[in-house]
């Protein structure tokens, strides 16, 4: 059942978007019953590891399209353009979910990735539950982020956000030399 669910999105991600969805496709489209959450965690864990690899595999194929082009050309691996920002499960400063991306300024490909999560008692994640203010998720995974360029041996040297995204700190931190531009709109 699991792989029909799978053919029915065209983005499987969209089947972590929330239990709603979740129980009416379950309900509705494979009349599967859901009559509490833990089929909905069952079915987020056992699907978890294989949206890690699409993602994965989605950020080395953006990062290889970019290791291709010469190292003098801008938007290259060595002369990077990208764009950064924190996304939150829902709005306000009491969020417990954040994530935060790195993507490829000149095609939009995903590039880098980072999630924290303030609470839970699951065991789909083996990850330390983030124990910082929602606020702060975004500077903390920003930094993860960039460095995790730098580690990787990307030069990021221009830099699109929003302006009041904390990423300005963790690219001039890892990436000196990289220029931050604000956007707006």
């Amino acid at each position: 059942w699991l792989s029909k669910v799978l053919l029915w999105w065209k983005d499987p991600r969209e089947l972590l978007l929330d239990y709603a969805n979740f129980e009416r496709t379950l309900k509705q489209y494979l009349g599967i019953s859901c009559i509490t959450k833990n089929r909905f965690y069952d079915v987020v864990k056992l699907v978890h590891p294989h949206l890690k690899d699409i993602l994965d595999e989605m950020c080395n194929e953006e990062k290889e399209r970019m290791k291709e082009l010469p190292d003098e050309e801008l938007g290259g691996w060595k002369r990077a353009v990208v764009t950064s920002d924190g996304v939150w499960q829902t709005r306000g400063h009491f969020n417990e979910n954040g994530s935060f991306v790195i993507k490829n300024y000149m095609t939009g490909g995903l590039l880098w990735y980072g999630h924290k999560c303030m609470r839970g008692n699951d065991d789909i994640v083996e990850e330390e539950l983030y124990e910082g203010t929602s606020k702060s998720m975004e500077g903390v995974l920003s930094d993860e982020c960039y460095e995790q360029a730098k580690t990787e041996g990307c030069c990021v040297e221009v830099v699109w956000q929003d302006g009041d995204s904390s990423a300005a700190n963790s690219i001039k931190h890892h990436h000196p030399n990289g220029k931050v531009y604000k956007c707006g709109g």
